[in-house]
């Protein structure tokens, strides 16, 4: 595909994700149209159409990949339904930015299907693009902390349970570590340069359950009902081996009876030196002596770089930083923790 010439874009699910991100990311990128739009709730296919412009909405997400003639598509649906929309896509010819996660069940006749079409399929995992993250990618790359043996990776907020389809795992396929895990998990693998995995000890629990407390998350679906069943997690822990040398400890909680950070805190130890995410900081021992660096650089939109990216890849035919392939990783390794977990033992991959 030429680099400059105009894409069409069709957004599938107009709730929260496509409101706050998707919608404006597209509509800023010279050459970039979104023309189409599906939603099962008429409220939120009528607010799209007045408040974004888009020209045609459909109350079917299939009509919209019939009749619609876009380039690509946004799938920012319940996660149940994003291999099935995605296969859809990918039998029409059309590219995808698949919301995380890719799916609730590992499924290899997507990546099949997608590689048959050559059509370009991404995942939407944003903490790759943001800025830090890509310096603590060069870092590793460049081999500044030498090999790593140990990382660790937490999000936990206080009370931060979203509401809607979250906590219904009909539609979420799980809890926490579906929603916020799925972030925290593929950042610190994607750095520790995509190992295999070896092995997962996991441990997921409702602890808390529905908040009585008047804070709640920012994250509320805004195309389905806010009354759900909480039948999933809201606290997941686990240890991973990656090889004999390489372990993972993750701690995700939607909401704890700690001090509120929902921020992804990060940290890798190598044997010449260590990185953390947040605050950016190295450690390392030069010259005889210890030395910490922080560097100062600029927050960056990475829902927008995500986007970019993706379209970037449409035009140039490029693999996406993040394919679907990485994306069934991910859920892989999400699926061994819940396995894990239910059996009350270590599984062995």
């Amino acid at each position: 595909m030429s680099s400059n010439k105009q894409i069409t874009v069709g957004i599938i699910g107009a709730g929260a994700v496509a409101e706050q991100a998707h919608l404006p990311a597209f509509s800023a990128i010279s050459g970039v149209e979104v023309t189409a739009a599906a939603d099962l709730s008429e409220e939120r296919i009528r607010h799209v159409k007045t408040a974004w412009g888009v020209k045609n909405v459909y109350s079917d997400p299939i009509k919209l990949l019939d009749e619609a003639n876009v380039d690509a598509v946004a799938i920012c649906t319940p996660n149940v339904s994003h291999i099935p929309l995605a296969k859809a896509a990918a039998e029409r010819g059309i590219h995808m930015l698949i919301e995380k996660p890719i799916g609730t069940v590992v499924e290899n006749e997507l990546l099949a299907l997608i590689k048959q079409k050559n059509v370009t399929a991404m995942v939407g995992m944003t903490h790759r693009f943001r800025n830090e993250s890509v310096i603590l990618k060069e870092w590793m790359k460049d081999g500044v902390i030498g090999s790593p043996y140990f990382a660790r990776v937490r999000v936990r907020r206080q009370r931060g349970t979203p509401v809607g389809w979250f906590t219904n795992s009909r539609l979420s396929g799980g809890g926490a570590m579906m929603d916020i895990g799925v972030h925290a998990l593929d950042l610190i693998w994607f750095l520790l340069s995509c190992p295999a995995l070896k092995s997962v000890s996991g441990h997921v629990i409702q602890g808390i359950g529905p908040l009585h407390t008047r804070f709640q998350s920012n994250w509320t679906s805004l195309s389905s009902p806010l009354i759900n069943p909480f039948d999933t997690e809201d606290f997941a822990a686990a240890t991973i081996r990656f090889s004999e040398k390489l372990i993972v400890q993750l701690e995700i909680a939607w909401s704890a009876n700690a001090e509120q950070d929902d921020s992804i805190q990060l940290e890798i130890l190598g044997d010449k030196g260590g990185i953390r995410l947040t605050p950016l900081t190295l450690f390392k021992e030069e010259n005889g002596l210890f030395t910490e660096h922080r560097p100062k650089i600029e927050k960056n939109d990475p829902f927008a770089e995500e986007i970019h990216h993706f379209i970037h890849c449409i035009r140039s035919n490029e693999r996406p930083i993040c394919d679907a392939e990485q994306g069934m990783d991910v859920l892989r390794m999400i699926q061994a923790i819940y396995h894990s977990s239910d059996e009350q033992r270590e599984i062995i991959i």
